[in-house]
């Protein structure tokens, strides 16, 4: 599919770290868990989902995990949840501009961006939304606390997320595909930090891990993201809706163990990653 030039241009400045020079783009899939083959449909050629998902309530969707996609990049990512794909380029730790202030911690920047062609509904424009911007703001906090910041003084890390295609969930993938990314760049972590998005499907009824467009009303049903450092500590929470108190306690015990299962595959990916570039290095 052709990519108009601007399209082109946003999709390798967004990845690109603002301005460094753009890397090649590595699309082997040795490290997948018995998913289905990932395609990148860049604009998405079919129509929203309508029929809702088969799979059980407490189940994510197909997933792939791949690290390492973006040569350029102190680390990357991509992570493909079914039709919501999300890449992450992180660039640092760098030093800070010469006009910042001296500070014994890293900064924490972040830039997130939706493809105009994310959305078959919704077409975005070039320049970051303030939807985008709460997300960047959100995944900053999520994230901050999980790094060792007081090891790189003086400097910053710059994190890059690009929205492929979003069918629902993009901000919890995000944030996974951005931990995975900084493992990637070797930037020291006290814990990974997972992921998830619960719904209170009108659809299906009830609550939903992890629900597509099809599994809900997103102008009417209300949902949870949670993201997990560790095992038991929400770094981030973030509600839309209203939801009565056993619905809350419902999403909340879902998604925390939804996080830890994550986190698990995440730890597994890592392990397959690193055996492969020893045994590749024995060769």
């Amino acid at each position: 599919v052709g990519l108009e030039k601007k399209e082109s241009r946003m999709l390798g400045n967004v990845l690109s770290g603002r301005g460094a020079a753009g890397g090649s783009v590595h699309t082997g899939d040795r490290f997948r868990y018995a998913f289905p083959q990932p395609t990148l449909s860049l604009p998405p050629s079919h129509a929203p989902q309508t029929q809702p998902s088969q799979r059980s309530k407490d189940q994510f969707r197909p997933m792939f995990l791949k690290t390492g996609v973006i040569s350029s990049a102190s680390g990357s990512a991509y992570v493909e949840m079914e039709r919501t794909k999300v890449m992450c380029a992180v660039y640092g730790p760098r030093p800070s501009s010469s006009g910042r202030e001296f500070s014994d911690k890293a900064l924490i920047t972040c830039e997130y961006k939706y493809t105009t062609w994310s959305n078959a509904l919704v077409r975005r424009g070039y320049q970051p939304d303030d939807e985008e911007k709460e997300s960047a703001q959100i995944l900053v906090n999520a994230l901050q606390v999980a790094i060792r910041t007081e090891a790189y003084p003086k400097s910053s890390i710059d994190i890059n997320i690009l929205v492929l295609q979003d069918a629902g969930g993009a901000l919890a993938a995000a944030m996974t595909c951005a931990c995975l990314a900084l493992m990637d760049s070797g930037i020291q972590l006290y814990q990974l930090v997972s992921a998830c998005h619960i719904g209170v499907s009108s659809v299906r009824g009830g609550v939903v891990l992890d629900p597509d467009e099809s599994d809900v009303n997103k102008a009417t049903d209300p949902s949870v993201t949670i993201a997990l450092m560790g095992s038991n500590h929400v770094s981030q929470f973030i509600q839309s809706g209203s939801l009565s108190s056993d619905q809350l306690t419902e999403c909340i015990d879902l998604g925390v163990t939804a996080c830890q299962k994550l986190q698990q595959l995440m730890t597994q990916h890592t392990i397959d990653s690193l055996s492969s570039a020893a045994a590749s290095l024995q060769v």
